[in-house]
């Protein structure tokens, strides 16, 4: 466009937007008929919808017997990794899937099969789908 002097013609390509990456774990927390979730705030990215509980970075299954007490654990399964893209953003995502005795009274815990009443954002689809068909670990 320069060189032929069609400058103020051709449109000009504003570079890319850098997205910032974050990883995160995912963990889907059941004892088997129940399952672990919470409101995200009213404010930010993806106010108000529902979520299972998250950390940021990568954990692994050592990091998961310190959040949930490893006496209370029956068994964890590493459910595989998942990506999101946002406009802005990219999240990372790892899944533990983690089966517990004597749930914690911390938290909001509701029946697998009303898990479709709570919004949840569609970056957690895949964790989503898995704790919907139950978690058989």
């Amino acid at each position: 466009a320069f060189k032929k002097d069609l400058t103020s013609l051709i449109p000009y390509r504003s570079p890319g937007v850098t997205r910032r990456i974050s990883e995160w774990t995912v963990y889907l927390v059941s004892d088997g008929e129940n399952i672990l979730i919470h409101k995200r705030g009213q404010r930010g990215l993806l106010a108000s919808l529902y979520e299972f509980p998250m950390a940021e970075g990568y954990e692994d299954e050592k990091a998961a017997c310190r959040r949930f007490g490893s006496q209370k654990i029956v068994s964890i399964e590493d459910l595989g990794n998942s990506s999101h893209l946002f406009t802005h953003r990219q999240w990372l995502m790892k899944g533990i899937g983690v089966i517990v005795r004597d749930p914690p009274e911390k938290g909001l815990w509701i029946p697998i099969g009303q898990l479709e009443k709570y919004p949840f954002p569609s970056a957690l689809k895949k964790y989503y789908d898995m704790a919907r068909k139950g978690m058989k670990l």
